[in-house]
């Protein structure tokens, strides 16, 4: 408990002094820290039960660890890398915050969750000698769930990846602009944090994707000057959408902004394009603000070298 209050108040001072983090204020209330509070406390109490050391145990006549927390593992000269959250022969055990399941009534387990253990694996076998036979995932917002392992899936997997690999940094090598690196869909935009600043993404998205995405984000015009509201704590907004995921035309109207946080909205004038993302939608289809929402006037979108 006390490294936690240390490290999240350091997190705390480092979000201070950032233009956009800033906007979560205290800890306690940024999105899911009680359920990664709750996580941390429930690994401290596992680790402590089974006796291990941080770094884990090994049988003292070689690198074979047979139990390891958290350990960063390297591949492949270097080229695939991975810390899983624990390594406890002949399992390897990695925590999730939400569901591990592509569909909750089926349990089928989300692909990305078993390529993940496939490469922890060869991983481990690269480093300690030793193939785990199972990963397990355990998930702090619902069921859990076991996945096989069979080494040559994973030695397959880490093939791809290296194949992967190679075709990103040859792209990048010939200077491939980020529109054409991008692969944008709503599944894959869904929790990526670079919406405001990817062309890939503002050409593709559509009001079809906001069912998945599960969240909203527009390049809009402003049409009216900032209005001032609740005695000056707070200001209105009024948009008109040119794209993204609500359709074009549509009327916003954003309320109510915390000044100290969109620091920028008080100064724009009519006509102004902005680009807006993390608007939550209700379930009446109306649109709001959150501590996600970022506001970014035209001139400031960061851009992508």
């Amino acid at each position: 408990e006390n490294v936690w209050q240390s490290e999240t108040r350091a997190l705390y001072d480092l979000a201070n002094n950032h233009r956009l983090n800033f906007r979560f204020g205290e800890p306690e209330k940024w999105p899911g820290y009680h359920v990664m509070a709750a996580m941390a406390i429930v690994r401290a109490k596992e680790i402590n039960e089974s006796g291990m050391t941080a770094g884990g145990t090994s049988d003292n006549q070689s690198n074979n660890y047979t139990m390891a927390k958290e350990k960063w593992l390297s591949g492949s000269k270097g080229r695939i890398i991975g810390q899983p959250d624990l390594i406890r022969q002949p399992e390897i055990v990695d925590y999730k915050s939400g569901s591990i399941f592509e569909d909750d009534h089926e349990r089928v387990v989300k692909e990305a969750y078993v390529r993940q253990l496939r490469l922890y694996a060869y991983l481990v076998f690269e480093n300690f000698g030793w193939w785990p036979s199972r990963g397990r995932l355990l998930s702090m917002a619902g069921a859990s769930a076991v996945v096989d392992i069979v080494s040559e899936d994973c030695e397959q997997e880490a093939h791809n990846a290296l194949q992967l690999l190679d075709r990103f940094n040859n792209l990048v090598a010939s200077r491939t602009s980020a529109d054409q690196l991008g692969r944008p869909s709503a599944k894959t935009c869904k929790w990526c944090g670079y919406k405001l600043c990817c062309p890939a993404f503002w050409d593709a998205a559509t009001e079809a994707w906001q069912p998945e995405t599960g969240s909203d984000a527009v390049e809009a015009e402003i049409i009216e000057q900032s209005q001032s509201i609740h005695d000056g704590s707070a200001i209105s907004l009024s948009l008109r959408v040119l794209r993204g995921t609500l359709p074009e035309g549509a009327l916003l109207q954003l309320f109510p902004l915390d000044p100290n946080v969109h620091k920028d909205v008080s100064s724009l004038t009519v006509g102004k394009i902005v680009r807006v993302t993390g608007l939550w939608r209700r379930a009446d289809e109306s649109v709001i603000a959150t501590a996600q929402t970022v506001i970014t006037p035209e001139g400031q979108f960061p851009e992508i070298i």
